[in-house]
């Protein structure tokens, strides 16, 4: 119920921010209040808590796994940056950045260990549906470079033999560019927000270095992601604004990333 809590308060002060309207790059999002950091702190100790005991999936099961897709969703709407320059990769770095990332690790624990998919779950159709639908697409076999356009090919060092085991872009490339020129509707959304379960962590890594190759495919992620649902609106605005300004600000003199910059620049309004 706390969690759920959060999630309401939290949707109560993004719809704040749609009662003042303004534009794409001086939109301005009201801080977290205390009512929903406390609500946050109490549910995630609680479910710490019922975690430090053997989990019954058949009694406990259900009620753990949307307790963990719930904290996915709180985590990525909570974010303290209320402008581009106080987020992520612009502010000073700090332990926490990306922890919102590390938590669709925590969600895949969650789901094998409470299997959405077993026949007594609530979720048994829609977790199946999901795996057949987004399982084998990350299955990590993927190789070469078909339907990749040719600057991300350049840029990422790609080749006919190039897969995730071999280049940490890999993945995150295979899956995002081709669909670039596509709209990312609702129904398409789950197969986005699925990239974030099955990012490689040699790529995480390089984000967390702030790569500027790997900022701009999440730049991307971002401008793909960030019309969908209401709770990615914000981070994926803020943070897919300052990556941008971070790139052109640290590597402006890479022609290659700053040609691709430009194409994200547009798709996230930074130009008309």
């Amino acid at each position: 119920m706390h969690i759920v809590q959060t999630l309401t308060i939290s949707h109560d002060r993004y719809l704040d921010s749609q009662s003042h309207p303004s534009s794409p790059l001086k939109k301005t999002y009201p801080p977290r209040t205390l009512p929903e950091v406390h609500h946050l702190s109490v549910g995630a100790s609680l479910f710490n808590r019922k975690l430090s005991f053997p989990v019954n999936p058949s009694v406990d099961g259900d009620a753990l796994w949307s307790a963990a897709a719930l904290l996915g969703v709180t985590a990525m709407c909570m974010l303290d940056a209320t402008i581009p320059a106080e987020a992520w990769p612009l502010k000073p770095s700090e332990p926490s950045d990306l922890e919102w990332l590390k938590l669709s690790e925590m969600k895949m624990v969650i789901w094998d260990i409470t299997d959405p998919t077993r026949p007594d779950s609530i979720f048994s159709a829609q977790a199946k549906e999901m795996q057949e639908r987004f399982g084998s697409r990350y299955a990590g076999k993927e190789r070469g470079i078909e339907g990749i356009l040719g600057e991300f090919i350049e840029l990422f060092g790609l080749g006919e033999e190039t897969d995730e085991g071999n280049n940490p872009y890999y993945g995150m490339v295979r899956q995002l560019v081709p669909r670039l020129n596509e709209e990312c509707t609702r129904e398409q959304f789950l197969s986005y927000l699925s990239m974030l379960s099955h990012m490689a962590p040699a790529f995480k890594q390089l984000l967390r270095l702030k790569d500027p190759r790997a900022l701009l495919l999440m730049g991307f992620w971002y401008g793909k992601v960030g019309d969908t649902v209401w709770w990615i609106e914000r981070r994926a605005r803020l943070e897919g604004q300052a990556i941008c300004i971070y790139l052109k600000k640290f590597h402006g003199d890479d022609m290659r990333l700053m040609g691709l910059l430009d194409w994200l620049r547009r798709m996230i309004g930074m130009v008309g």
